[in-house]
């Protein structure tokens, strides 16, 4: 691959709406259902004391309230027809060759780099 091809990949993938990849990841709770349940077995009176201490800890534990990083596959899906139609124009331009599959592989690739910098940002 010509450097002047990775030049006009990199454009492409740094072209990217900055909307988009603002919404790409999201931060949420871990397991919100499970904390619910739990909750709800606390407060219900037909659960046994035993097992509402068990609960307790489970809670006290903090795991249930931890936020994990999460990937908008919707949001994912736009990004990726976005660099796919820019490739296409590229192509039609001659500003890439055509039919290079190769070529194709490795914008996945840096566009995929480039998302895990500006999530590292």
């Amino acid at each position: 691959m010509k450097k002047k091809h990775i030049r006009v990949l990199r454009e492409i993938t740094e072209s990217v709406p900055k909307e988009l990849l603002d919404q790409l990841i999201t931060t949420g709770p871990i397991a919100p259902t499970v904390k619910t349940v739990v909750e709800k077995a606390i407060a219900d009176p037909d659960v046994p004391e035993e097992k509402k201490s068990q609960l307790r800890s489970i809670l006290k534990l903090g795991y249930l309230d931890k936020e994990v990083d999460n990937v908008d596959k919707g949001v994912e899906a736009k990004i990726s027809k976005y660099i796919d139609d820019e490739i296409e124009k590229a192509i039609q331009l001659g500003r890439l060759p055509k039919e290079d599959k190769e070529l194709i592989k490795k914008a996945k690739k840096l566009q995929k780099e480039y998302e895990k910098e500006k999530k590292g940002s």
